[in-house]
C-alpha cells in the first residue's frame, strides 16, 4: 500500500524536477556572459538584504540562517533569497492565508477587564501577556483545560467527545495515516455525516506524503466529508513549500477543542512502534477559549476553500460568559 502511495506521488514530481533542472541550467548559461555585472549587483543587494532582515526580523534566530548564507555566499545566497521571496509573495496559497488572517483578526476580541485582572493577580506573567497580545490572541475566562500524556491517555476522551457532536466536527492535522487511531475516528465521522453533522478534514500534503495517497481528499469527499490537503506538494522551488501546516486542531460544535502534539497516526498512541515508546500529549479545552481554535481552523480552511463569510455562525450559543 505504502509503495503505491509513494510511486503515485513521486513519478510526476521527478518528471517536473527534471524539467526544472533543465530550465535552471539554461538560465545559468545565459547569465554567465553578464556574470560580472550580476555579481556586483548581487553583492550590493546582499548588504541591503542583511540590513533589512536585522531591522525587520521578528524572530532573528530563525532568520539567522539567511543572514549567514548571504554573508558567506553573497552571490548565491542573495540569488536564492530573492528567488524564494518572489515565489512566496506571488504564491497563491500564501496570499490567501494573509487575506484570511486579516479578515479573522476581527473575530479575536479581547475583554480588557480580563487583561487588568491578569496583571493584578499574576504580575510575573506581564511579559508573556504583552507577547501574546502583540500576536493578537485573546485571553479568556470560563475555560476548562485537561492535559493527557502520553497520547493514549486522551485518545478515548477524544473519541467520546466526537461521538457527542451535533452540529460540526472540524479537524486540521499535519499527519494522517490510516490505522487504529484514524480509522476509529473515521468510523465516527462517517456515522456523524449520516446524522447530518458537518465534517471537515484538513491535512498537510507534505506531512502525509508517505501515509496517504494523493487522491485521499477526494476519497473522503465521496463519504460526505469535506476535505482538503493543505499546500499540495510541488517540485517547483519556492518558499511556500516550507510553510507547512503543523497544527493539530479538532473542534467539536464550538464547545470542545483538542490540540497538543499528537498527529493522527498509530505511533502517537503506541499502537505501532516506530521510534520506541512515543511520549507526546493531547490537550482538551472546553469553554470560551475554544473560539480561538475555531477561528484558526476557519482561517486556513477558507484560504483554500473560500466558503465561510461569517465565522460567528459557528460560535457556540450556549457558552458561559
Amino acid at each position: 500500500m505504502k509503495s503505491k502511495i509513494w510511486l503515485g506521488r513521486i513519478i510526476p514530481l521527478v518528471l517536473i524536477v527534471l524539467g526544472e533542472v533543465c530550465l535552471y541550467t539554461f538560465l545559468f548559461k545565459w547569465l554567465t556572459s553578464s556574470f560580472v555585472f550580476v555579481e556586483v549587483f548581487l553583492h550590493i543587494l546582499s548588504i541591503l538584504i542583511v540590513l533589512n532582515i536585522v531591522r525587520t526580523s521578528r524572530h532573528l534566530s530563525s532568520d539567522l540562517m539567511w543572514i549567514i548564507l548571504i554573508m558567506l555566499f553573497p552571490v548565491f545566497g542573495t540569488f536564492v533569497y530573492v528567488l524564494m521571496l518572489l515565489s512566496l509573495l506571488f504564491g497563491k496559497t500564501f496570499r490567501n492565508i494573509i487575506i484570511e488572517q486579516k479578515k479573522a483578526a476581527s473575530y479575536y476580541v479581547q475583554d480588557e477587564a480580563i487583561i487588568d485582572e491578569i496583571r493584578m493577580e499574576n504580575p510575573d506573567y506581564v511579559s508573556h501577556l504583552a507577547f501574546l497580545q502583540k500576536e493578537g490572541f485573546p485571553f479568556y475566562r470560563n475555560t476548562d483545560f485537561k492535559y493527557y500524556a502520553p497520547c493514549e491517555a486522551g485518545f478515548e476522551t477524544m473519541l467520546e467527545e466526537l461521538s457527542k457532536a451535533e452540529k460540526y466536527i472540524f479537524m486540521e492535522y499535519f499527519i494522517i495515516e490510516e490505522g487504529i487511531m484514524f480509522n476509529s475516528i473515521l468510523s465516527i465521522l462517517e456515522d456523524k455525516v449520516k446524522q447530518g453533522v458537518e465534517v471537515r478534514v484538513m491535512y498537510d500534503d507534505m506531512g502525509s506524503l508517505g501515509t496517504l495517497p494523493a487522491s485521499y481528499a477526494k476519497q473522503l469527499e465521496k463519504k460526505g466529508i469535506k476535505a482538503v490537503s493543505f499546500n499540495r506538494v510541488s517540485p517547483i522551488i519556492n518558499t511556500i513549500m516550507n510553510h507547512r501546516d503543523h497544527r493539530k486542531i479538532l473542534v467539536i460544535d464550538g464547545k470542545v477543542a483538542f490540540s497538543g502534539g499528537a498527529n493522527l497516526a498509530d505511533e502517537y498512541i503506541n499502537k505501532k512502534v516506530k521510534y520506541g515508546h512515543w511520549m507526546d500529549n493531547i490537550i482538551c479545552i472546553k469553554g470560551k477559549a475554544v473560539w480561538s481554535y475555531l477561528v484558526m481552523f476557519l482561517t486556513n480552511w477558507n484560504a483554500l476553500r473560500h466558503e465561510d463569510f461569517d465565522y460567528s455562525v459557528f460560535k457556540c450559543s450556549d457558552s458561559v460568559d
